[in-house]
């Protein structure tokens, strides 16, 4: 009896690669696994972690 063990591959998504641009209003910075939102010069990323202020 033969037996084949396969792993599912893993699916890579860039949150940041749609109009959406990841819910950031500046800048979408992506990670592996995840994202992160910038903000522009002299501006601050807002507690909700995608507006800047």
């Amino acid at each position: 009896m033969d037996c084949e063990l396969r792993r599912p591959g893993i699916h890579y998504i860039d949150e940041c690669d749609n109009d959406y641009n990841g819910g950031c209003v500046h800048e979408c910075i992506n990670i592996p696994g995840n994202y992160r939102c910038t903000c522009y010069d002299g501006f601050m990323l807002a507690h909700d972690g995608h507006n800047c202020l």
